[in-house]
């Protein structure tokens, strides 16, 4: 008598590993929303922890951290940044004395008046801007693309909406400037209804090619230095893109410096900006220049940012470009609605 041995036909195994497959299509997008949610959600926590060491140091120093320190004989490119002022209240005790030590050592002055990283400061700059801290860097990007350079920061300080650089308290409506410290007291349209804080894009290191976040040099000016109206920003926008070529590539390389691109933003143009980002000097290598500097990152449809009272919302990029703005300024007066 026979046996009868039992087996896959060559179509039942087809039909087999074509539902398989199928399930996989299915399931992978779900997998990767997952694990979206799960670094979006740490991101936040990061722009959470960041809120509330930069209300920390308000209340140790009775002010916030400008965006930006210079002391002589040290150029403003060459200053330190507000997460250099916050590192002792995000458990960076350690590297902040670093900071003050290095810098008392390489310049025989006061730690308290060298915040700046001059041509005597540059060997030991090098060892602090290389310091990665994991709570400047947002797990959706944090690549670090700068080889050596891994201090990398996806975290940045508001300017408001304004273009500022130029030093002009008066027209420096943020919560942050570089030449002006403000108190909570400043923040006359309360502090639910101002960012203090969003996300930018970690620059790819390529200057051979552009990719959003990169930063597009020589945009001149259009419309007034504050609050320009849609219609200027977009043209701005679409000079700045004729542009392209002349570009950087380096944005949020180091949480430490205090420069546009690196540790602050404005709110001149919405997150996820269409555009590039753009600054006016023609030839900076870096971010001391006035420009529209927006938020950005790898979360679908907008940024993360943190108000003024240490919360953390998710803006959307189709928010309205004027009411974007009135959330940057500190005391302007305006109303907001939902956002």
């Amino acid at each position: 008598m026979a046996l009868l041995r039992k087996a896959f036909t060559l179509v039942e195994l087809l039909v087999v590993i074509a539902i398989i497959g199928i399930l996989i299509a299915l399931l992978l997008p779900a997998v990767q929303a997952a694990r979206e949610a799960a670094r979006r959600s740490q991101c936040t926590n990061n722009l959470k922890q960041m809120g509330l060491a930069l209300h920390n140091y308000h209340d140790v120093h009775k002010i916030f951290p400008r965006c930006s320190y210079t002391t002589t004989p040290c150029g403003v490119w060459e200053g330190w940044s507000a997460h250099t002022m916050i590192l002792p209240f995000v458990e960076q005790q350690a590297v902040y004395d670093t900071v003050k030590g290095l810098c008392q050592t390489a310049t025989g002055t006061a730690a308290t008046q060298c915040w700046r990283c001059g041509t005597d400061c540059n060997n030991w700059y090098m060892s602090i801007r290389r310091t990665r801290i994991s709570g400047f860097i947002c797990p959706s990007d944090g690549s670090t693309v700068f080889g050596a350079d891994t201090g990398n920061n996806n975290y940045v300080v508001s300017t408001g909406a304004t273009r500022g650089w130029d030093g002009d308290c008066r027209y420096q409506n943020g919560i942050f400037s570089r030449d002006c410290e403000r108190r909570i007291s400043d923040i006359k349209d309360g502090t639910t209804n101002t960012i203090m804080l969003a996300e930018q894009r970690i620059g790819d290191n390529d200057n051979a090619k552009y990719t959003p976040g990169d930063t597009v040099r020589g945009i001149p000016r259009v419309g007034p230095y504050e609050l320009p109206s849609e219609a200027e920003v977009a043209q701005y926008g679409a000079n700045c893109l004729a542009q392209i070529t002349n570009h950087h590539s380096h944005a949020g390389r180091e949480w430490c410096s205090g420069l546009g691109w690196q540790t602050w933003f404005n709110t001149i143009a919405p997150p996820n900006w269409k555009f590039p980002t753009c600054q006016e000097c023609v030839g900076c290598g870096w971010g001391d220049s006035n420009g529209v500097i927006p938020a950005r990152s790898y979360h679908p449809g907008g940024a993360n940012h943190a108000l003024g009272d240490a919360s953390v919302r998710f803006i959307s990029e189709t928010v309205d470009t004027k009411t974007y703005q009135y959330l940057g300024t500190r005391a302007g007066g305006e109303t907001v609605g939902q956002f």
